[in-house]
Parts: structure tokens; sequence; C-alpha cells
């Protein structure tokens, strides 16, 4: 059965030490309010602890936590790892240590991925910008030395033996600089960054700045403007109206054809087409059983016609690049074959440069590795640039 543990003081002083002590209760900005070392259940408007009250608080807090790491591990763990998990668990939640990928490895058994995973809890997000937090970095550092102090002395690993290699695929380097913060504990519950030994500003600005278009949203509008570019309406835009009163006027010195009303509308694209029946000249021959009616044949003709112009104008015609001459399309299959021979070089040249043996001969294998994928990645863009413009390239 696996023992069941109790926090020991070097758990309690170190969350003591990263989470400061609050001797009034300030607001919390979510709602509810804090004092002492991050305490919340009790915390009320306008009461104040002492030193010792607030380490109280925090022993009764870890209660909860302390059974929770109990009951979740299955792994026979150790007093330093112990009290490391509940130093982590107390700093991100009992609902997020449940998830973690930390207590995964835990109970897989896999100790020392666990305190790897430990770093990835490295970031917080203050008013809407998530950022790593150097405060943070430190907390995952202190826990994870903790986690992997073994309890009867350290394990020897000596130089001449044992030389360590860089690892490129657990490398756990934030990309960016982490951010120096401050969090007064007197006054109300906030955060600020440290941009200099002078000047402190909260992280959250006072003026509200729009926020600019998303990607989407700017191809979009770059998408409707070069199709505006490429169809302007060139078409009259005389409004309905003045037409209509010009037509009125000449209506008494002769009789004008019948003219059905302009109908303009803007199209989804931006573009106005206007539908209007050519004024009747010479009568018609009679029209089959199954013909149309007038008034849709009317319609459709404008339609259509404004259609093809606008078709014309959008996609004029080219000589297509992809078609021989005489009208036959070429083969596509020798770029096919590139870009399969790059796809192969490329992946070779990966296995040869990152691969075991890599570095087990007397000469490096890493730049032949890279010569070879930089290689393959060349071909393997070409063909599929020379594939596309192929295939765009075909007649309709």
């Amino acid at each position: 059965m696996k023992p069941r543990h109790q926090v020991s003081r070097v758990a309690i002083d170190m969350i003591k030490r990263f989470e400061g002590c609050r001797r009034t209760a300030a607001a919390l900005p979510g709602g509810g309010w804090t004092i002492g070392y991050g305490h919340v259940r009790s915390a009320r408007e306008g009461a104040e602890v002492s030193p010792a009250d607030a380490e109280a608080l925090l022993i009764y807090d870890l209660l909860e936590v302390t059974g929770a790491v109990n009951d979740w591990t299955f792994t026979p763990l150790t007093q330093n790892q112990f009290d490391a998990l509940v130093s982590f668990a107390f700093n991100i939640g009992l609902e997020n240590f449940r998830r973690s990928l930390v207590l995964r490895r835990v109970n897989e058994g896999a100790l020392i991925q666990a305190a790897c995973a430990l770093e990835m809890w490295r970031e917080a997000e203050l008013d809407g910008e998530r950022i790593v937090v150097d405060a943070l970095v430190r907390r995952r550092a202190a826990e994870k030395t903790l986690f992997l102090t073994p309890p009867g002395g350290w394990v020897p690993a000596p130089t001449p033996v044992v030389r360590p290699r860089l690892d490129l695929l657990a490398d756990a380097a934030p990309r960016l600089t982490p951010a120096a913060i401050v969090a007064p504990l007197d006054g109300p519950v906030a955060a600020f960054r440290d941009i200099g030994p002078e000047t402190v500003r909260p992280v959250k600005p006072e003026v509200d700045v729009a926020e600019p278009d998303s990607p989407v949203q700017q191809a979009a509008a770059a998408v409707v403007e070069r199709l505006q570019a490429l169809a302007p309406d060139e078409r009259d835009v005389t409004p309905a109206a003045p037409r209509q009163a010009a037509l009125e006027a000449t209506a008494d010195a002769e009789p004008a054809p019948a003219i059905a009303p302009i109908a303009s509308r803007p199209s989804a694209l931006g573009f106005n087409f206007r539908l209007a029946t050519p004024p009747a000249s010479t009568p018609k021959p009679p029209e089959p059983a199954n013909a149309p009616a007038e008034g849709e044949e009317a319609a459709a003709e404008p339609v259509l016609a404004a259609g093809a112009d606008l078709r014309k104008r959008m996609f004029p015609a080219r000589r297509r690049s992809g078609s021989r001459a005489g009208g036959r399309p070429a083969s596509v299959w020798p770029f096919v074959g590139l870009g399969a021979v790059g796809l192969v070089v490329a992946v070779a040249g990966v296995y040869w440069g990152f691969g075991p043996h890599a570095e087990a001969g007397a000469v490096s294998a890493r730049p032949v590795g890279w010569v070879a994928g930089v290689i393959g990645v060349v071909c393997l863009a070409s063909a599929v640039y020379f594939l596309l413009e192929r295939l765009g390239g075909r007649e309709d």
C-alpha cells in the first residue's frame, strides 16, 4: 500500500517565498478577496492578519491540496517529490493539476519526464495577453530541483565518462524573453510589467486601442479590391429618376417606346448590373408553345450579356502555358516524379543528419545530411510550383 505523505516545512517555506504575504485583504479582478499567502476561502473586505495567522491559513489551505496529491498519485514518491507536487498543485489549482501532463507522467512511473513537464506551466494571462513570466520560470525551476533531489544523495555522473550532448527535441527554452512583473502586496491586487528601475507601468493600457483586422479579414478585403480593379464598373450610372423625368417631358412631342424601368442593384462583389428591356421596334413572329414568357426572356438576356461581359473583363483570353502546340495538354508526370525524388532525398537527408549515426563516425555526417535535405526541399518545391502552374494553365 502506498504511504500517505504530509507536507513538510520545506514545501511551506517554498510556497511562502513565492506567494508573498498580504497583510490586508484585497479584491480580486474576477471577484472575491484574497489575504495572506493566497488565501481566498475566508477572506473578507477590511480583514487583516498577522504573519503567524497567514501561515496558519496557508497550512489550512494545504490540507486539501495534500489530500488531493495523495489520492491522485499511484506511484511511490519521496518526500521531496511530494513537496514539489504540493507546491505545484497549489499554484496552478487542483483541476489543472488533475488534467496536467505532470500527474500523468507520475502515474506512469516516468518521474524524470514528470519533472521536465513542470516547466511547461510558466505562462500567465495578464489583461488578455499570454506571456512567459520570469517569476513562474524561477518557481518551476525550484520545484523541479526539489522534485529531482534524491533522499540518499546525488548520483555521480563523471564528466570523462558521461559527456552531455545537445538534445534538440527536448529543448524547453521559451522562444520569447520572460517578462519581469511586479505584484505589490499592499493595496489592490494587480500585476505590473517592470520595464526599468524607475518606470513601472501596468500591463493594461488606460486608453483602449482599436485592434487591427484579422489576417482573414485583410485577405478578404484585398481580394475584393483586386476584383474591383480588374473589372471596374464602366456602365452609365445615371439614376433612373432624371431619365424618367426627361421621358415625361418629351412625351407630348412624340410617343416614346415602352421602356421598362431601369433597375440597378449591387451584386455580392460590389458591381452594379442594370436590367432594362430594349424598345420594341418591329413585331415579333409567333413563338412556339414551349417558349418562355416575354418578360422572362427580356429579363434573362441582359443578365447573360452582363455576365459574359464581366467574365471577359475579369478573365481576359491569353495563351495557356500548360498546353503544347496543337492544343494537346502537356504531361505532368515528369513533375510528379521530380517531386517524389525531392521528397525521398529530403527525408533521407534529415535522417542522415539527425539519426543515431550522425555523430558516430570520425567525420560528422550532419553537414552531408543538411546539404541533401536542402537539395530535396528545393526539388520538391520546384516540382510543386511547376505542377500547379501546369495544371492551372490548362483551358477550361
